[in-house]
């Protein structure tokens, strides 16, 4: 029963999945324009190489999206609002990837009010997923997204630079198929947007890290920040009554006779409301206001 236990710690310890990025830069880009830009834009272009491949991706997206219970995608349609992330898997590879793009490029402080805005043109080149009877009976395996990336002015489409990013993910035994679990092609997309983070801010996964404890940490100063103090509500005084003053019209009451009741007076600098009092009869309800919704 031990040696069970020892030799399933044996292949899990050499089944760790391995990871690969590679990013070549094409055409630098310029000095000003690292890290000081943000992606507005992304088109993806599938090259022949990778279509079979991708149709097989777009293919069981679709399936995700049927078990949801969802409507088929409508390529034809923009998205009515960004979608949120658990429904990335359910979309096609060109819409889904374009959305990880902007995420991650987001993450490394390349927010929409950065710098200049780019266009970035991505041609998938190659796309590969692990065999999984490879990886586990006899060698590593591997799941790859590689393609070229396009910077473009997105005001006036002037190309500014480019590079190329191959990511390449290595499976092996049956603890690394395991670990690989599902969503493969969300995994490989945010592999190949932080190898084009790096690029567009020239900083490297150290500096990258710097950024997010930055970012969680300014959030968490956010959220503790007192909330800002009301508006004191102002307090309603009254004015001091007046006091009347007697005058030549002052009625003289004859000794023993009933005092005459005053009127009360009204306060100073208080607005005065003038009711009209109709003789009795039926109440009659006023009709309420009608709300008309636009």
């Amino acid at each position: 029963m031990l040696k069970k236990y020892v030799l399933f710690a044996v292949l899990l310890a050499a089944s760790v999945p391995g990871i690969a990025r590679q990013r070549t830069v094409v055409e630098e880009l310029p000095r000003t324009l690292v890290d000081n830009n943000h992606v507005a834009a992304v088109d993806v272009v599938i090259a022949d190489t990778a279509a079979e491949k991708m149709k097989g991706f777009d293919a069981k997206a679709a399936e995700k999206r049927a078990s949801r219970g969802n409507a088929p995608f409508d390529p034809s349609a923009a998205l009515s609002a960004r979608p949120q992330k658990d429904a990335y898997a359910t979309l096609p590879f060109t819409t889904m990837f374009p959305l990880v793009l902007q995420d991650v490029t987001r993450e490394w402080g390349l927010t929409d009010n950065r710098g200049t805005p780019v266009k970035l043109r991505v041609t998938i080149e190659t796309v590969k997923t692990a065999n999984a009877a490879m990886a586990i009976f006899l060698m590593p395996s591997t799941d790859e997204l590689a393609g070229k990336v396009d910077v473009l002015d997105a005001q006036n489409g002037r190309e500014l630079g480019s590079f190329y990013v191959h990511v390449v993910n290595a499976q092996s035994g049956w603890g690394g198929m395991l670990m690989r679990g599902g969503g493969v092609r969300e995994k490989l997309a945010e592999e190949f947007a932080l190898e084009s983070s790096r690029i567009l801010t020239g900083s490297t996964k150290k500096d990258w890290k710097r950024r997010v404890a930055q970012r969680n940490k300014d959030g968490v100063m956010t959220a503790a920040a007192p909330a800002p103090a009301a508006a004191p509500t102002p307090v309603a005084t009254e004015a001091p009554a007046a006091i009347a003053e007697p005058d030549s019209a002052t009625a003289v009451v004859a000794p023993g006779a009933p005092e005459a009741e005053t009127p009360n007076p009204v306060p100073a600098g208080s607005e005065t409301i003038a009711a009209t009092v109709a003789p009795a009869g039926p109440v009659v309800e006023a009709a309420s206001p009608s709300v008309t919704m636009q």
